[in-house]
């Protein structure tokens, strides 16, 4: 339902949202997105993205804050990112350089047929780290798939998915851990994982062309454009720096 309605609201807005703001700058500290102002001037934003933006929140406020009542829980003891709390959360990539491929259909890069890409590809150099969006859960970790080497952390009702990251899976004393020596990681499944913490290293494992991130998130079992989530926690952060 979620992912039915976005498309709707959001595809128009594509090419907008890739030329007008997919350089919102890089991380500067471990928690919190941080972007200089300089980045996305008012003048170059139009009418219909900041609409379309208002859009997204509307949604995403909708089916996870007034539907259950309260916020979303990660490991029940904080509220996720819902209205004013999205800029506490963490830009997942290091050293971020570009986005190369968002979310939505595309050319597939080995086939040149159109294919829906499920998440937001974030270049960086390889051995970048790699940082938790949100307080979570590890449920996840794997290697034998088009996605690599790869981690899954749930955050109340949000999934946050992260692909093609150096390392390898290994299984020891019951456990399943996904180790990266050159960076120095161990990422238990099941353990807990708090915002902006490193969990992987950027790299080529999978299926792909380069060294990325791809970064896929679900709310509900319903996927969601990360680009929309990231301009959410950009606007939240400007509020948040004029209210102080």
């Amino acid at each position: 339902m979620i992912d039915a309605i976005l498309q709707l609201l959001f595809l128009p807005a594509k090419f907008l949202i890739m030329k007008r703001w997919f350089h919102l700058g890089r991380l500067e500290s471990g928690r919190g997105l941080s972007i200089p102002p300089k980045t996305v001037p008012a003048r170059h934003v139009s009418t219909l993205f900041w609409v379309l933006v208002a859009a997204l929140v509307t949604v995403l406020v909708h089916f996870g804050y007034q539907a259950t009542g309260r916020a979303v829980e990660p490991l029940a003891t904080a509220d996720v990112a819902v209205g004013n709390l999205w800029h506490e959360a963490s830009f997942p990539v290091e050293n971020f350089q570009a986005y190369t491929s968002p979310f939505g259909y595309r050319s597939d890069p080995y086939g040149g047929s159109q294919r829906f890409h499920y998440g937001l590809d974030m270049a960086a150099p390889m051995g970048s780290y790699i940082r938790n969006w949100w307080d979570g859960q590890v449920i996840e970790v794997s290697d034998d798939s088009s996605c690599g080497t790869s981690v899954v952390v749930q955050s109340g009702n949000w999934m946050h998915i992260y692909c093609h990251m150096q390392g390898h899976v290994v299984t020891e004393g019951g456990g399943r851990y996904m180790v990266d020596n050159g960076g120095n990681l161990r990422i238990r499944e099941g353990q807990a994982v708090g915002t902006g913490t490193r969990i992987g290293r950027i790299g080529m494992t999978g299926r792909t062309t380069g060294p990325h991130l791809h970064w896929g998130m679900k709310y509900d079992e319903n996927w969601v454009d990360p680009a929309l989530v990231l301009h959410a926690m950009y606007s939240s952060q400007q509020v948040s720096a004029r209210e102080n």
